[in-house]
């Protein structure tokens, strides 16, 4: 069991979320290809085309993870991914789970860094697991951040899980915002103007609707234009 130093410390959420988005643009695009490549090479079993993107993105993030310590991204931006309380790699099962929370909550899961001693993100918190550099040297002051104290001003204020839960709380309503408006919109596009049977009878002949006085007006009209060509065949 390798042991941890005593002076640890740990990335700033911005180098995170570059390696985050790495992995966000580079596992889809695997699993797109292997898609295309299932077309071309005539596959049709549907099986077939489910599991095999699912296989490419589970090696390439929780396998990769805890067999050499991260995925693609965090390897490309210098950092990895261990146990929590000791310097070994995680296990499948926790690299899985860990996925699992990512993908599900996105980029909140990340902003809970800014909350926990150890700069963990939610993820990270489910897993068990901390983000570390693979190595400090040459990296600038600003991207080797301690670990927080009871005694930092932020950290003195409310336990950690409790902001926590404000936060998810206001990813919560931040997503009832965003979908209110819309099922308002869709709810008025989908409604259509009250019509009398009268009136759709009109419009399904291809006539203008009419109500009850003009309706007795062109009664009228049309009687006295018969009258009219009566009396003009009586006189003839």
């Amino acid at each position: 069991m390798e042991t941890i130093p005593a002076t640890e410390t740990y990335p700033r959420l911005l180098r995170r979320l570059r390696g985050a988005l790495i992995d966000g643009i580079f596992i889809p695009l695997a699993a797109l290809g292997t898609l295309v490549a299932l077309a071309y090479a005539g596959v049709e079993s549907t099986w077939v085309k489910v599991l095999c993107p699912l296989i490419v993105i589970l090696l390439l993030d929780p396998v990769a993870v805890s067999a050499t310590g991260g995925s693609i991204g965090h390897h490309l931006v210098g950092l990895r991914v261990r146990k929590e309380r000791t310097d070994e790699r995680i296990g499948l099962l926790a690299a899985v789970v860990r996925l699992l929370v990512k993908t599900f909550f996105g980029l909140p899961a990340f902003f809970v860094a800014f909350v926990t001693r150890k700069r963990q993100a939610l993820h990270d918190l489910v897993a068990r697991s901390l983000i570390v550099h693979k190595s400090t040297v040459g990296l600038p002051l600003h991207e080797l951040l301690p670990e927080r104290t009871r005694r930092d001003e932020h950290a003195a204020l409310v336990s950690v899980w409790r902001r926590i839960l404000v936060i998810l709380l206001y990813w919560v309503l931040f997503y009832l915002a965003w979908i209110g408006p819309s099922r308002d919109e869709i709810g008025h596009l989908g409604r259509r103007p009250h019509l009398h049977s009268g009136d759709g009878r009109a419009l399904h002949r291809g006539r203008r609707p009419l109500h009850a006085g003009s309706a007795r007006e062109h009664r009228e009209h049309v009687r006295g234009d018969a009258a009219s060509v009566r009396s003009n065949r009586s006189t003839s």
